[in-house]
C-alpha cells in the first residue's frame, strides 16, 4: 500500500512539472517577442550613440582646424614683429578684412584732408598774386598761413612741406635772400639761375621779372653768387 502511495506521489509531482514546463512553453513566444523589442531598442539606442560619436568627431576635427588657423596666424604675427619688416603677412580672413576696412577708411579721410588742405594753398596764392610784391613778402613774414589739423600719417610732412614753401616765398625780400636761395638750389659760384628756374623754386607765388631787375647787375636776366656780391 505505501510503495503504492510513493508511486502515486512521484506521479504528481512529475505531471506538476510537466504542467509548469507546459505553462512555461506557453509563456515562451511572450518572452521571445519582449526579448526581440529589447534587442530593437537595444540596437536604436547604438545607433544614436553611433551618430553622436560622429558629430562630436566632426566638431572636433573643425576645433582643431581652426587651432591650426590661430597658431598660423599668431606664428606669423610673431615673426612679422620680430623681422621688423613691412612686408603684408596673410591672416585670417577675418582679421585680414577688417585690417582692409581700416586701412581703407584711414586712407580715405588722409585723402580728403590733403584735398581740402591744397584747395585752402590754392585759394591763398590765388590772392597773394594779386598783390603787389612788398604786400606778399610782408603778409609771409607778419601772418604766416596756419597750417589746418591733419592726421598722424599726414600732418609731419605737410607740416615740413609748409615750412619749406614759407622760406621760399620769403627769399626775394633782399641779396642776402637772394643768396639763400641760390644756395638751396646747389648752384656753384659761377653758375646762375634764369627767371624760369627761381619761379620753379618759388613756386606759384613767384614775383613778376621787373621785381627782381634791381638784383639783375648786368642785366642778363640770370642771376648769380658774383652778381649779389
Amino acid at each position: 500500500m505505501n510503495k503504492q502511495i510513493s508511486l502515486l506521489t512521484s506521479a504528481i509531482n512529475h505531471i506538476k512539472a510537466n504542467v509548469k514546463l507546459a505553462a512555461d512553453l506557453i509563456s515562451l513566444p511572450g518572452t521571445v517577442e519582449g526579448l526581440q523589442k529589447s534587442v530593437t531598442s537595444i540596437s536604436n539606442t547604438l545607433n544614436n550613440i553611433c551618430l553622436a560619436v560622429e558629430a562630436i568627431q566632426k566638431t572636433v576635427n573643425e576645433y582643431k582646424k581652426t587651432m591650426k588657423l590661430l597658431q598660423s596666424g599668431m606664428n606669423q604675427h610673431a615673426l612679422k614683429e620680430t623681422n621688423g619688416n613691412n612686408q603684408i603677412i596673410p591672416s585670417l580672413p577675418a582679421i585680414s578684412e577688417l585690417d582692409n576696412k581700416t586701412h581703407s577708411a584711414s586712407l580715405k579721410q588722409d585723402i580728403l584732408y590733403l584735398h581740402s588742405f591744397l584747395e585752402e594753398t590754392n585759394l591763398k596764392a590765388a590772392g597773394l598774386q594779386k598783390l603787389p610784391n612788398e604786400e606778399q613778402v610782408q603778409g609771409f613774414r607778419s601772418k604766416p598761413s596756419a597750417l589746418p589739423k591733419f592726421p598722424q600719417s599726414l600732418g609731419d610732412h605737410i607740416e615740413k612741406s609748409a615750412q619749406v614753401k614759407f622760406v621760399s616765398l620769403s627769399v626775394i625780400s633782399s641779396t642776402e635772400d637772394l643768396q639763400d636761395l641760390l644756395h638751396s638750389t646747389d648752384c656753384d659760384m659761377d653758375g646762375k639761375l634764369t627767371y624760369q628756374e627761381i619761379r620753379n623754386s618759388l613756386d606759384s607765388v613767384m614775383p613778376e621779372p621787373e621785381h627782381l631787375r634791381e638784383f639783375d647787375s648786368d642785366g642778363d636776366g640770370r642771376y648769380s653768387f658774383l652778381e649779389e656780391e
